[in-house]
C-alpha cells in the first residue's frame, strides 16, 4: 500500500481542534477523512463497516448465546467462531457492501441501517 488513509467517524467527541490539529501534522493532506476535512466521511459509518454491520452482530448472536460468563471465556469463543465464518458469507458481504455504498450515496449519507439487509 502506498497510501494509509485514517478515517475517523462522526463522533463529536473526535473532531475537537486540538485532535483534527494532531491528524493534520501525523496525517498531512488527504491523510484523514472526518466530518471537519474536505472528504468527509458518511455521517453513519457503521453502515459501511464490515465489522460493525456484519462481524460483531454474528459475533453477538454466535457467541452471546452460551452466555460466556469471564473475558476469557468470551474469548475462546470468539477465535473460533471469527475462523468458521465461511467464504460464501464473505462473499454475501462483498456483495452487499456494494448495494451500501451505493444508497448511502442516494441517501446523502443518511442513516440506511433500516432499510437494507445484509
Amino acid at each position: 500500500m502506498d497510501t494509509v488513509i485514517y478515517q475517523q467517524d462522526e463522533a463529536t467527541p473526535h473532531c475537537p481542534n486540538f485532535s483534527l490539529e494532531y491528524l493534520h501534522h501525523y496525517a498531512p493532506g488527504d491523510g484523514f477523512i472526518s466530518r471537519r476535512t474536505d472528504h468527509p466521511w458518511p455521517a453513519h459509518p457503521l453502515d459501511l463497516s464490515v465489522l460493525n454491520y456484519l462481524l460483531w452482530r454474528y459475533l453477538k448472536d454466535t457467541v452471546h448465546a452460551n452466555n460466556p460468563r469471564t473475558i476469557d471465556a468470551l474469548k475462546n469463543k470468539i477465535r473460533p467462531e471469527i475462523r468458521n465464518i465461511h467464504h460464501e458469507m464473505w462473499d454475501r458481504v462483498i456483495t452487499n457492501f456494494s448495494v451500501r455504498v451505493v444508497t448511502v450515496i442516494q441517501r446523502q449519507g443518511a442513516w440506511i441501517e433500516h432499510i437494507i439487509k445484509y
